[in-house]
């Protein structure tokens, strides 16, 4: 199994319910990336409703170097990542996207439900 997966599952379990919204980014200075970040900083209790953790993975944390592997992220690329409850890419874009489209796109991912015996 790919390093990049392992990331990805790992955020899963330890944050059981937690969807992931990853902005991708090859540096703070990047353009796309600080009008994201502006368009998100606005809506975080919206996103919060809805289990959304921002996380953002530049491109000179070369700890996160397998899960841009994984994901198809390539150098200097800008690259939004929304995976869902059960890890399933729910949104990608290489453009800035709108709190509202997150939101649609997490209000489509199906609920876990524990089952209890």
């Amino acid at each position: 199994m790919r390093e990049g997966l392992r990331k990805i599952e790992k955020l899963t379990e330890e944050q059981s319910g937690k969807r992931h919204l990853f902005v991708f980014s090859p540096s703070r200075d990047d353009r796309l990336y600080q009008l994201q970040m502006d368009a998100l900083s606005g809506s975080r209790c919206a996103l919060d409703t809805y289990d959304i953790q921002i996380e953002e993975i530049l491109e000179s944390d070369s700890a996160n170097a397998d899960l841009r592997n994984e994901l198809g992220i390539v150098p200097g690329q800008f690259k939004i990542v929304l995976l869902g409850r059960d890890s399933s890419i729910r949104l990608s874009a290489e453009s800035c996207i709108s709190c509202e489209e997150v939101i649609m796109r997490a209000q489509s991912d199906p609920e876990l439900i524990e089952v209890s015996s």
